[in-house]
């Protein structure tokens, strides 16, 4: 259970992912409220609060990593279709974080976008 204010904290940021702006609206001092909003986000139960908030909400939307993905594979192929291969590439970079994969996986883009996607469906076959 969080102290009041904290939980507060955690309603608010589920909102919007400001942290600055939540901690604001949950009672913090709008001088401090940025450097209040790190160190909320630095304590174990507030992040596991706001993960658990977050997990809630995806279950009651019915979001799942698959039904996102399938929302950017049809967004994909539209891009391709309209010759719009940067949207593409922005696509596959997105599928890439959603996986944990950025930061750790350079794309070399050379126009065949087909190849990109098979590297990266082989580093995740199982997704």
């Amino acid at each position: 259970m969080l102290p009041p204010m904290q939980a507060a904290f955690v309603q608010e940021y589920l909102i919007d992912r400001n942290g600055r702006a939540a901690a604001v609206r949950a009672g913090y001092s709008p001088k401090t409220a940025q450097e209040q909003s790190s160190r909320l986000l630095s304590i174990v139960k507030v992040k596991e609060a706001v993960n658990k908030g977050f997990q809630d909400h995806a279950k009651t939307c019915e979001i799942t990593r698959e039904s996102i993905l399938k929302e950017y594979q049809k967004d994909q192929e539209e891009a391709r279709k309209l010759g719009q291969y940067s949207v593409s590439t922005s696509i596959n970079h997105n599928i890439s974080k959603m996986y944990g994969l950025d930061g750790q996986t350079q794309l070399n883009v050379t126009g065949k976008i087909e190849a990109i996607e098979r590297r990266f469906i082989s580093v995740n076959p199982d997704d």
